[in-house]
């Protein structure tokens, strides 16, 4: 299966344009930024299987979901874009209810749908960016707000009556975080884009028609914030292994690039001939999921190999220190197979959720427990 497909969850259009993102994923190395992680010995976890929801089972069937979240309750609510729905899981993987459809109306969303949040608000936040807008429900499925959006976003955080919102554009000082009372107003913006290689942003904007190219970027996701109770904001990017850490008000606190034994980019040769851009991959890609923050501010970041054989864990303290790192051989899917993990989710109990997509199964949703 090609790769670009499976991550993007085979959205209308990818084949035709897909290609455009991967001018930003470069070698890390190149990357200009002053912090490294020190390494740090990898305690190798075994999985245990709990249960999974999609394989053929009653009410659990999938059709392209593209992202699942959990409630304060342990509760789980995917999103089936490709049905137009929202699918409520009790923690023991027996279906509860479903809402949503195809539509523009309340409570309905396109088949593109890329996100779904819980937030700390007690409320879920549904990112459609082909409609342009965020809808809000309450987890009993109804909904309560529409807000129509000025940009495409890729997460949102909510922290203390205020809003933080994530999207990403291939631009030479661009802000991708944003922060507002409001989801109809932002406030104000800051963070930096990575440039992976030096000069591929003065690339694309040499290009006849750049908004062409950085619209479909805006698109896709490809990077992710979370809040501490501090309210600092970390931000990271699906490709390479970045971190950044922020100050309510937007200072620079903290950045940092992971420290890995392979390339966590894709190693390209690019070419502008003419108005376009020729690309050709060279060799497997790995990925960083999105950010996962505890209650004591800790943060993980999940993370896969390019060859997909093992599934790793970072762990760090609240000042963003590298404390411990879990790496777990990949039972979760056959890394031979047109398969891959659209999301990945560890809880505070240490069960792992995957989001797994392929071209040759059902997509499923999985649970596991690490043995240590």
């Amino acid at each position: 299966m090609n790769k670009m497909k499976r991550q993007l969850g085979h959205q209308p259009g990818v084949v035709i344009i897909g290609f455009l993102f991967l001018l930003l994923l470069l070698p890390q190395e190149s990357l200009n930024v002053g912090f490294v992680l020190e390494e740090i010995p990898e305690k190798e976890v075994r999985l245990e299987l709990a249960w999974v929801i999609g394989s053929g089972d009653e009410g659990g069937d999938f059709y392209q979901p593209t992202y699942f979240t959990l409630d304060n309750q342990g509760k789980i609510y995917v999103l089936d874009a490709g049905n137009s729905q929202i699918k409520c899981f009790s923690p023991a993987g027996k279906l509860l209810f479903a809402f949503g459809r195809f539509g523009q109306g309340p409570g309905e969303f396109s088949k593109n749908a890329a996100k779904l949040k819980y937030l700390e608000d007690g409320r879920l936040y549904l990112i459609d960016n082909h409609q342009r807008r965020i809808t809000i429900f309450s987890t009993e499925g109804r909904p309560q707000k529409v807000f129509k959006l000025k940009f495409f976003i890729n997460d949102i955080a909510w922290k203390k009556g205020r809003y933080y919102l994530a999207d990403f554009i291939p631009r030479r000082n661009h802000h991708p975080l944003h922060f507002t009372p409001r989801l109809d107003k932002i406030e104000g913006s800051f963070g930096q884009v990575v440039e992976p290689t030096r000069g591929i942003f003065k690339v694309i904007q040499s290009l006849p028609a750049p908004i062409m190219v950085e619209s479909e970027f805006a698109l896709y996701d490809l990077n992710s914030l979370v809040v501490t109770s501090r309210e600092e904001v970390i931000y990271s990017q699906r490709w390479p292994y970045y971190l950044a850490k922020y100050d309510r008000e937007g200072k620079l606190i903290k950045e940092l690039i992971g420290q890995t034994d392979f390339d966590l980019s894709y190693p390209l040769e690019l070419e502008v001939k003419r108005e376009w851009v020729v690309h050709k991959m060279k060799g497997p890609v790995g990925e960083v999921f999105d950010l996962i923050i505890r209650a004591d501010d800790s943060l993980v970041v999940p993370y896969i190999n390019p060859e997909r054989t093992f599934i790793y864990f970072d762990f760090y303290d609240r000042d963003l220190r590298l404390v411990k790192r879990y790496k777990l051989a990949n039972v979760v899917f056959d890394p031979r197979s047109r398969t891959g993990l659209r999301h990945l989710y560890l809880d505070s109990e240490n069960r792992m959720y995957c989001l797994v997509v392929s071209r040759e199964d059902f997509p499923a949703l999985k649970k596991y427990k690490l043995l240590f």
